[in-house]
């Protein structure tokens, strides 16, 4: 496994981590020039899930203002023997660092687990689906999942316990409105498959979406209550519907 670490510059430190969970030591660490100052740079990385006999490919986005930037770490790893390396080299390095423009700040981007595609959600409302390929990112549509509310999360239906399966991707959920509208998307047209909306009266900050490994289990937690939604993932037809909600209040504060 894998842990990875972005500064305030947007510089980029990840580690390799013990399978106890015990030690971790510099894997691959990308240095930015001290003069960018990006407003709160955040990671976007899915567990990796590799089809058949494919070699792995691990894939991380990051997200720095209006720029999302994918760093391709398998292909940085087999071509240098160092651990360290600046951003601006590894525009040396083909399928090293693929980056795009939005034409607004991104609020949210999502790997699926093969790395074969990325979801981008902006503050304009509108999202952007992409197919990646070894060197770049192919638009294959964008879309305005929820009408007057931008992305804030995006989760794939994909049981991340079994490699057994036709193709990831199949099915998204996106959350909105501080996390307080969530809604099921088919990824191959990007209709609307399924919807609801949480009423958390005392709610101040943004709700956070969470999916178990097995995809049947989708987790809501509300920090400023101390709640946690469980959210039952029925598949009629191998398509995920809403099937039950449990609320699990507790006594002390979670984080």
């Amino acid at each position: 496994p894998f842990l990875a670490v972005v500064d305030s510059d947007a510089s980029l430190y990840v580690y390799s981590v013990k399978e106890d969970g015990t030690s971790c030591e510099k894997y691959l660490n990308f240095i930015r020039q001290k003069s960018s100052q990006p407003k709160a740079p955040r990671i976007s990385w899915c567990p990796y899930v590799p089809e058949g006999d494919l070699s792995p490919v691990h894939l991380l986005a990051l997200i720095i203002d209006n720029r999302v930037e994918v760093i391709n770490l398998t292909v940085i790893k087999a071509e240098i023997d160092q651990t360290e390396i600046t951003f601006e080299e590894l525009h040396g390095i083909e399928g090293a660092l693929v980056s795009i423009e939005m034409d607004s700040a991104v609020t949210a981007a999502k790997l699926s687990p093969d790395s074969s595609a990325l979801v981008v959600g902006t503050t304009s409302g509108k999202a952007y689906f992409y197919i990646v390929d070894d060197t770049s990112l192919k638009l294959a549509q964008d879309f305005t999942p929820v009408p007057n509310h931008f992305v804030e999360d995006i989760v794939f239906f994909d049981n991340l316990t079994t490699n057994h399966q036709d193709c990831y991707w199949k099915y998204a959920a996106i959350s909105s409105d501080n996390g307080r509208r969530v809604s099921i998307f088919d990824c191959d047209n990007w209709e609307l498959v399924a919807k609801l909306r949480f009423e958390a009266q005392n709610a101040t900050g943004k709700l956070e979406m969470m999916l178990d490994a097995t995809a049947r289990f989708l987790f809501i937690a509300d920090y400023d209550a101390s709640n946690l939604f469980c959210i039952e993932i029925a598949y009629v037809n191998e398509v995920p519907h809403f099937a039950a909600c449990t609320l699990i209040a507790f006594y002390n504060s979670i984080y």
